[in-house]
């Protein structure tokens, strides 16, 4: 509730009130409009007797003694007491009193004389109190604009405006949450009650039904998650617009991911995307793979003897080894290069055959006691292979081109050579090897040397003993 409409409530209470109370004086007293004694009405807001005692003077004509027969503005709540005593009905003192009078409420016989008699009776915020003096009755006017009033609890001083006391501060009641009800009690000030079920907005695009629980704004988020494994659900805002969208997951080791799918094996994310495999596929072009959805079980059926292969240039056929395993893709090369100097080309499962090559390209003559093989004129040529065991006590080595080089036949036996070892002396072939002779003596005849034999250097003398 708005503090102005607060205000306005607590002003029509008082102005329905002075109107019963002006029923129940006519009622009592005969009050009517423009009705008077020969002399005024003299009014004291101080005193305390009551409106009745006023009426029974008057129609005695007596003159009233202003000191003591005056009308306070609590009498008219004691007429109101006193009709309802008159119907057998009960009713508390009205504690409002004076602050009830409203317009055209009777001031006693005599009518009011002057605008004080009915300022005292009491006031409402920013209304005027006047007297009409054609019919002795108090009216009551919009104040005029500007008019210091107060709000007490509400916001403290204020300003009349076309009839209502606003706030003359910026504070008020609205404590500026949309799921309270904000009212003004005049005694306990601002109240805050908790709404719940009312529509709220929390001013953020992305969420949505935004409701009021408990006092409390409780909204969804607009894009919830999809549970992927690969993606984060965003919510981007665009114009004050939220649109939803997916944003692949960031980190620095592969994240594995699940497939729905039974016949599809687990992956791991590429993106926004988890990549996997039929699982069905056992990559052989041979056989019709099939998945059970149901229960996640592989069959595979082969086909025989059908093409296969994507390459036109190496066909194949489905065969099996043995007639009973699975086949398999066999495949021939369609165009054969025989000449490896003369090159031939397939396209699309055409073959075409090429210059002779003249300009030494290096080439297999698939002859291995052949060397630096090269193209020559369209022949692939190189030189022949030396074939040598390094064995002085066997002749030259031959070579076959199927399987290289090949031993030499052994020397006669007998042969001078040389065993590799210094120390030997007299070597000499026996049955193709190089057998050592006696063993080398070394002395270079003085005592006071050391004598010996190197295998690599053959006798060493060492004299640093000598002097």
């Amino acid at each position: 509730m708005s503090h102005l409409d607060a205000q306005r409530s607590s002003l029509r209470a008082p102005w329905l009130a002075s109107t019963w109370l002006c029923l129940a004086a006519v009622l009592l007293v005969g009050c009517l409009p423009g009705k008077r004694d020969n002399e005024p009405l003299q009014l004291d807001a101080k005193t305390s007797d009551t409106a009745a005692k006023d009426a029974a003077d008057s129609s005695d004509g007596a003159a009233l003694d202003g000191a003591a027969d005056t009308f306070d503005a609590g009498d008219a709540g004691d007429i109101a007491d006193a009709v309802d005593a008159s119907t057998d009905t009960v009713t508390p003192p009205d504690t409002a009193g004076d602050a009830d009078v409203g317009p055209d409420t009777p001031v006693g016989m005599g009518g009011c004389v002057t605008d004080t008699q009915c300022e005292a009776l009491g006031g409402q915020t920013c209304k005027v109190a006047t007297c009409n003096l054609a019919t002795g009755l108090c009216e009551w006017s919009v104040a005029p604009e500007m008019w210091p009033c107060d709000l007490g609890k509400c916001g403290g001083p204020g300003m009349c405006s076309q009839g209502y006391c606003l706030s003359a501060k910026e504070e008020n009641c609205d404590d500026g949450n949309a799921c309270t009800f904000d009212i003004c009690d005049l005694i306990l000030g601002c109240v805050h009650q908790p709404r719940t079920g009312w529509v709220c907005t929390d001013l953020d695009p992305c969420t949505v039904g935004e409701q009021c629980v408990s006092g409390a704004c409780v909204t969804k988020p607009l894009c919830p998650s999809l549970g992927d494994p690969c993606a984060d659900d965003v919510c981007t805002v665009s114009g004050e617009q939220g649109y939803c969208g997916q944003v692949a997951k960031k980190s620095s080791e592969p994240i594995p991911c699940k497939s729905a799918n039974l016949c599809q094996t687990d992956g791991v994310c590429q993106g926004k995307q988890c990549a996997t495999k039929d699982k069905a596929d056992d990559g052989n072009p041979c056989t019709k793979d099939a998945c059970d959805p149901n229960t996640g079980t592989v069959a595979h059926y082969p086909y025989l003897d059908q093409p296969c292969g994507s390459d036109p240039c190496n066909p194949g056929t489905c065969k099996s080894v043995d007639g009973v395993a699975l086949p398999t893709c066999v495949t021939v090369t369609l165009c054969k290069q025989n000449d490896p100097c003369t090159p031939v080309t397939c396209k699309s499962g055409v073959c075409t055959t090429g210059d002779k090559l003249n300009g030494n390209e290096p080439c297999d003559d698939n002859n291995i006691c052949t060397v630096n093989t090269g193209c020559a004129k369209g022949t692939c040529k190189g030189t022949s292979l030396v074939c040598e065991d390094g064995n002085p006590c066997t002749g030259p080595g031959g070579c076959l081109p199927t399987s290289g080089c090949t031993a030499g036949l052994p020397v006669p036996d007998g042969s001078a050579c040389d065993d590799g070892n210094g120390c030997t002396t007299g070597d000499s072939c026996k049955a193709g090897a190089c057998v050592g002779g006696s063993a080398l003596k070394c002395n270079d005849g003085k005592a006071c040397s050391v004598d010996s034999c190197d295998p690599l250097k053959g006798c060493v003398f060492d004299t640093s003993g000598c002097l």
